[in-house]
């Protein structure tokens, strides 16, 4: 009797250091997402304060065609300025498109990885949301 007493409390504390190595290997899984999610967050807020930068900066230029094309000018240089300007904001508008595109991206692999992190990862997922619908909202508005 002695020996399968031993043998049981034997099995127990194998069976509790398993548990207790799996919950350590998990701990530090989940440390790992976090700590990703967190960047991908600080790159999406990096991304985010860019776009806005370029979203200023495209309205300051939309205001200059505005006050160029409403000088009206006659004469082939005003018509080559004011393509100059178009030509400009073209690739203001592209530059923006293509900086919303990544930040989606980014926030949506934010949000992938805040959802793999479960309770931990909400508050990033949902920054990450936020910051995509901003996004999205600005590319809409700056449509052409």
């Amino acid at each position: 009797m002695g020996r399968a007493r031993v043998s049981g409390e034997k099995r127990c504390q194998e069976s509790t250091t398993d548990a207790l190595a799996l919950l350590i290997r998990r701990s530090m899984r989940l440390t790992r997402t976090l700590s990703s999610v967190q960047s991908s967050a600080a790159v999406v807020d990096a991304l985010h304060a860019y776009v806005a930068a370029i979203d200023r900066s495209a309205t300051r230029s939309k205001v200059l065609l505005d006050q160029i094309s409403g000088q009206g000018e006659t004469g082939d240089r005003p018509t080559a300025k004011l393509e100059a300007a178009a030509a400009f904001m073209s690739g203001v508008l592209q530059m923006i498109q293509g900086v919303g595109e990544q930040i989606n991206l980014s926030a949506l692999k934010a949000s992938i990885k805040a959802a793999r992190a479960g309770e931990v990862g909400a508050a990033s997922m949902q920054a990450a949301a936020q910051s995509r619908t901003e996004v999205n909202d600005r590319l809409r508005a700056l449509a052409v």
